[in-house]
C-alpha cells in the first residue's frame, strides 16, 4: 500500500470477486404465516470477509477511515483467456491495455469491494462521490485501489 497526503493505494492479488445480489427464500413462521427473507451465500460472505482482511492489513496503524468525499478507482486484472495466442499475450507482456467485456459486471464487482471497505478505509461508501472502474487482462490477476479525497 502506498499512503499519500490526500490519497491510498491497496493492491489485492488474485482474480477479482463479484458479488451477486442477495437470494430470497420463504419460509413459515412459527404461528403459521409465511415470511420472505433475503441472504448471500457462504462463499461471498467469505469472500468479502477475506478481502476485508487484506486491505486491513495492508493500511498503517492508527490510520483513521475517510469520512468526507473521496473517488475511488479500481483497476480489476483478469488473467489472460486459455485460448489467447504467444502474439496477444506477447502483447500484454509489453503493456497493451485489452478490456474484458465480458462478465463479472462492474456494478457487481464494486458493491463487493466497496462493502469490504466499508468502516475500515471509509466511515460509509456513501461518502464515495466518484469513482471509476477498469475490466482488463493482465498476467499477475489483482484489484488496484486508489482512494483520494475530493
Amino acid at each position: 500500500m502506498e499512503i499519500y497526503d490526500n490519497s491510498i493505494s491497496i493492491k489485492i492479488l488474485g482474480i477479482p470477486g463479484k458479488k451477486q445480489s442477495s437470494r430470497f427464500r420463504t419460509f413459515t413462521t412459527p404461528t403459521g404465516k409465511t415470511a420472505i427473507a433475503s441472504y448471500q451465500t457462504k462463499d461471498i460472505k467469505d469472500s468479502e470477509k477475506n478481502i476485508k482482511y487484506e486491505i486491513r492489513s495492508q493500511l498503517p496503524e492508527g490510520f483513521i477511515p475517510f469520512d468526507n468525499a473521496i473517488s475511488v478507482s479500481l483497476t480489476c486484472v483478469f488473467p489472460p483467456l486459455k485460448g489467447w495466442s504467444k502474439k496477444q499475450l506477447k502483447e500484454i507482456e509489453d503493456g497493451k491495455i485489452v478490456y474484458k467485456t465480458t462478465k463479472p459486471d462492474v456494478d457487481n464487482i464494486t458493491k463487493l469491494y466497496f462493502d469490504a471497505m466499508n468502516g475500515s478505509v471509509y466511515r460509509d461508501d456513501a461518502i464515495i462521490g466518484l469513482y471509476k472502474v477498469r475490466k482488463i487482462f493482465g498476467l499477475v490477476p489483482s484489484v488496484n485501489i486508489k482512494i483520494t479525497k475530493l
